[in-house]
């Protein structure tokens, strides 16, 4: 059986220090919307360089939030 995803995907330009990616240090960033099949953590940020991909959250708040984190750690 196949299964399809659908998911919209935003693609931004980091203009803050903590929305480079923290594994390659790219200024680009894509947050992505999975829509179909809906999931409770459906929202996630990844590099468009080197596709590290946050954790996924269940807002794109949450999602960007978490991608901020990983640069605190960094």
């Amino acid at each position: 059986m196949k299964i399809t995803f659908v998911e919209e995907i935003e693609a931004r330009r980091a203009w803050l220090g903590n929305m480079y990616c923290p594994q390659c240090t790219c200024g680009k960033y894509n947050v992505h919307h999975q829509l179909d099949p809906v999931t409770s953590e459906c929202w996630w940020v990844a590099c468009p360089e080197c596709g590290h991909e946050s954790m996924p959250g269940p807002s794109r708040e949450i999602a960007i939030e978490r991608w901020q984190r990983e640069n605190e750690t960094c």
